[in-house]
């Protein structure tokens, strides 16, 4: 017997809403024809349809989560699911899957198009122009073959677009990464605006102009400060709510400290 998700459940618990602003405000139908288009569904290799894949693909960056973060959430969590659409007991697309499928919508062009269409179906409902704040952030996603492996003719099987990524965590500890980074601007609910992908060796300033559009305010952590980026924020007639760092010769003061604290529980 096929059990449906939430169908099960008497009463929806609020946690499960979070998404259902943007299920309603987007035309799915059309992102849904623009993929079995161009990628021929009929004739696709893929195991799920294609709208399902992207849907998991923009949870991905919005959650900043690996291939294999991704596969554990849609098994695991229920609001992941009701996105998606999938059923309890369905059966769950793996990180390869996963990986195949944006490395396609990648070589067709179609991640980028796909994700216009979504700003421009949020733009004509008013959301953009209600929002008037970008928050920019960049976050490393292991590849898929990340581990150096020789096949049969000798030849590394690593992803080759890929690249190190080295970061100290909250213990001190040295930790690499072989992969992607996501550079992501979105707005206070989540709903990303513009995105781009790089080798993870990428530093995160060189996509910020990229990510730019008409915001009114930009926040993003002290990564991307600097005085190219402060001017071209001026230019635009942007607010700069980027993150103040220390300098040998300048230190942060305690009101620039406090204001740095203001924008993280703002962000």
């Amino acid at each position: 017997m096929k059990i449906v998700c939430f169908k099960v459940f008497s009463k929806e618990h609020k946690a499960l809403t979070k998404l259902d602003k943007i299920q309603r405000l987007v035309n799915w139908e059309d992102i849904q024809s623009i993929l079995e288009k161009e990628l021929n569904y009929q004739k696709s290799y893929l195991a799920y349809k294609p709208l399902l894949l992207f849907k998991c693909l923009l949870l991905q960056v919005w959650y900043n989560l690996s291939d294999q973060e991704l596969e554990d959430s849609l098994a695991r969590d229920l609001l992941f699911k009701k996105f998606t659409g999938l059923d309890i007991v369905a059966k769950i697309a793996d990180h390869s899957t996963i990986w195949k499928y944006r490395e396609r919508l990648s070589e067709k062009g179609l991640l980028e198009r796909l994700l216009a269409e979504l700003k421009e179906q949020l733009a004509r409902r008013g959301v953009e122009m209600r929002e008037g704040v970008g928050i920019i952030d960049a976050s490393v996603v292991q590849a898929s073959r990340s581990r150096r492996r020789l096949n049969k003719k000798k030849q590394d099987t690593r992803d080759k677009d890929a690249s190190y990524y080295s970061k100290k965590d909250s213990c001190g500890k040295l930790k690499t990464t072989y992969g992607y980074k996501v550079h992501v601007k979105c707005n206070k609910e989540g709903v990303v605006k513009e995105v781009d992908f790089t080798k993870a060796s990428i530093h995160d300033s060189r996509v910020f102009e990229s990510l730019l559009g008409e915001e009114k305010e930009i926040y993003a952590d002290s990564a991307y400060r600097s005085k190219k980026h402060e001017y071209i924020l001026r230019q635009r007639g942007i607010e700069s709510k980027i993150q103040k760092r220390n300098y040998r010769n300048k230190r942060l003061n305690e009101q620039d400290i406090k204001e740095i604290k203001r924008m993280q529980r703002r962000g």
